[in-house]
């Protein structure tokens, strides 16, 4: 499958093979049990920069990367949708990259098909869905928010969050 890839990927995954190539024989052995834990945090910390990094990428894709600060923290005076780079048909075409993304063409999200283990495999799938979900409702809660003063809220932020975790398999 054909998807979105940052060029740290295949170092990221190839080191998360590597550190599971080295523990998986470690497990069988007690005086091992410290190198295990360590090799597994090492692991979890590679994975989570994996999912960061294309979580990152695919916000990018869509436009909406640079934006999500703004809308995490909404407290200008100026309301959202007067500033250009939210204004309403700015984030129209974002949110549109957005949705052609989560419903779109099967291969646009990432299936680390690289990652040797299954569970980690499906783990850093379900993270990246997870964290695409959460970065949507903080957009959807701007949009929504009447504060932010934008016209018609509901045919720019179409699919409420729940709907977007259920596309997304969360």
């Amino acid at each position: 499958m054909i998807f979105l890839q940052n060029n740290e990927t295949p170092s990221k995954i190839f080191l998360i093979n590597c550190l599971c190539a080295i523990q998986q024989p470690l497990l069988r052995h007690d005086v091992a049990s410290q190198y295990v834990t360590n090799i597994g945090l090492m692991i979890e910390n590679h994975i989570n920069l994996l999912v960061q990094n294309e979580v990152d990428t695919l916000l990018q894709k869509c436009g909406l990367s640079d934006k999500m600060q703004i809308f995490r923290s909404s407290t200008s005076e100026l309301p959202l949708s007067e500033r250009q780079d939210t204004s309403p048909a700015m984030l129209s075409e974002c949110l549109k990259a957005f949705f052609g993304l989560v419903l779109g063409s099967e291969g646009s999200l990432p299936e680390f098909e690289q990652i040797q283990v299954p569970k980690l495999r499906s783990e850093a799938c379900v993270r990246v869905a997870k964290t695409l979900a959460e970065a949507y409702e903080v957009i959807y809660q701007a949009v929504t928010d009447q504060q932010n003063g934008y016209p018609d809220p509901k045919s720019l932020a179409r699919h409420p969050p729940d709907q977007i975790r259920t596309i997304l398999g969360i």
